[in-house]
């Protein structure tokens, strides 16, 4: 998994503010990992980077191998941030 996450920010060239990869309890097969971006637009950035096509390749192929399935990308707004101190 830690190979599937670095992979995935190298082939996005991604740097999210926060980013949890969890492991549902119930079914340790499930994996969800949530990145937090400082805005939208940094997000999707590397979607016009025409550059990052052979990373996304290789990226692909190692996601076949490890999961059961494609991944599915869900598009979340953050409401609010509450943080312990």
């Amino acid at each position: 998994m830690v190979r599937l996450r670095r992979r995935f920010g190298v082939a996005h060239q991604l740097q999210p503010l926060h980013t949890l990869v969890m492991r549902d309890q119930r079914d340790p097969d499930a994996i969800y990992v949530l990145s937090v971006f400082e805005s939208e637009e940094k997000a999707r950035a590397p979607e016009q980077d025409p550059r990052r096509a052979e990373g996304l390749q290789k990226l692909n192929a190692l996601m076949a191998e490890v999961l059961a399935g494609p991944p599915e990308f869900v598009d979340l707004e953050v409401l609010d941030e509450i943080t312990g101190t």
